[in-house]
């Protein structure tokens, strides 16, 4: 993340960052492949993870580092230029991680539970389902950081957009698949929640390294990202095991709403610039 931040040019991040989480999703896409031809047979795909990893790896030895980054006199939030920015940049970017990955886990992981319970559908059809979705996020992703850039919108802007999208769209649908009774229904819904966070996602590259100076951006990042990701993912089956069977979907859409609008939250009281 760090590397193509300082890379790419100015007008570009947006694009490259959503280049960065579809490739992830393209993972995803090939492990459901995977798995919906060979369900019995899923270690075949940790063996092909590590060689596709031991590539990359080498692959990555052979980039060059010899682009010196110029830092603007104003960071892109640049509220955050003092002396005693760390914790409130740390703050931001815990926030807006841990809003990125609980709503994907949730539609992507623990709803695979839901459907498979409500719906009473194999795991094949679930592998399906998620192969759609992680190929929404390959497909769609770059296109909005591509007319992100070209347009030169604010990311700020362009992340609550994706935390209002979600709260005042995407949960409805999912409350009304729920009830519908119908997966194909369940299905379009999740699909809809899946579009408006890709639109708050895509500029979180950009945002999370935008936060620190190139001599310790290695260092922050991963940290505060870092914490963000593994915090949440850990206590995510515990939340919406909880909230799920005690209060059935509408516990597990009130969850996805506190953390949409934890994601507008980190986004409040800092001034885009680029």
């Amino acid at each position: 993340m760090t590397y193509i931040f300082e890379i790419v040019g100015q007008n570009r991040r947006l694009f490259y960052g959503s280049l960065l989480i579809a490739a992830t999703h393209f993972g995803g896409a090939v492990a459901c492949i995977c798995a919906y031809l060979s369900s019995n047979k899923f270690q075949h795909i940790f063996m092909l993870a590590g060689l596709i990893g031991l590539l990359s790896l080498k692959g990555r030895a052979m980039l060059t580092e010899t682009y010196v980054q110029k830092e603007s006199k104003n960071m892109i939030f640049s509220k955050y230029n003092s002396s005693n920015s760390t914790v409130c940049s740390y703050l931001n970017v815990i926030a807006a991680s841990s809003c990125l990955i609980f709503i994907f886990f949730t539609i992507m992981i623990y709803c695979n539970k839901i459907i498979i319970q409500k719906f009473a559908i194999d795991m094949q059809t679930v592998f399906f389902i998620n192969l759609v979705l992680h190929l929404v996020w390959v497909i769609f992703l770059p296109i909005v950081g591509i007319i992100s850039d070209r347009y030169s919108i604010p990311i700020v802007r362009i992340m609550r957009t994706g935390s209002i999208a979600t709260i005042c769209i995407g949960i409805p649908a999912l409350i009304f698949g729920y009830h519908s009774e119908n997966i194909k229904i369940f299905m379009i819904a999740q699909l809809l929640v899946t579009l408006t966070h890709i639109i708050f996602c895509m500029p979180t590259p950009k945002m999370i390294c935008s936060f620190f100076t190139i001599n310790v951006r290695n260092t922050h990042v991963s940290f505060s990202y870092g914490i963000g990701v593994s915090i949440t993912a850990a206590f995510m089956p515990i939340l919406n095991d909880f909230f799920y069977n005690n209060f059935s979907i509408y516990g597990t859409t009130g969850l996805i709403a506190v953390f949409a609008t934890l994601g507008f939250v980190s986004t409040i009281g800092i001034r885009d610039n680029g």
